[in-house]
C-alpha cells in the first residue's frame, strides 16, 4: 500500500511540469517545421522558461503535496 501510495505521489507531483514541459515542446517543433528552423537551443530555451514558470506557480501546491504526504507517513 506504502509504495503505492509512494509513486501515486510522484506521478501527482511531476504531471503538470511533465505535461507543461511536453506542450512547449510540440508547440516549439510545430512552429520550427513552419519556419524551417532547425536549431537545438531554439527548442531548449522555450521549454526551460516554461518549467520555471511552471514551478513558480506549481512549487508551492507541490511542496504542500509533499509535506502532507510526508506527516501522514511519519
Amino acid at each position: 500500500y506504502l509504495s503505492k501510495q509512494l509513486l501515486w505521489q510522484a506521478v501527482l507531483i511531476s504531471s503538470p511540469l511533465v505535461l507543461i514541459a511536453l506542450f512547449c515542446g510540440l508547440i516549439t517543433s510545430i512552429l520550427q517545421v513552419v519556419t524551417q528552423i532547425q536549431d537545438s537551443i531554439i527548442s531548449f530555451v522555450p521549454k526551460l522558461v516554461v518549467v520555471v514558470l511552471a514551478l513558480l506557480f506549481c512549487g508551492s501546491w507541490m511542496l504542500h503535496s509533499l509535506v502532507d504526504f510526508t506527516q501522514n507517513l511519519i
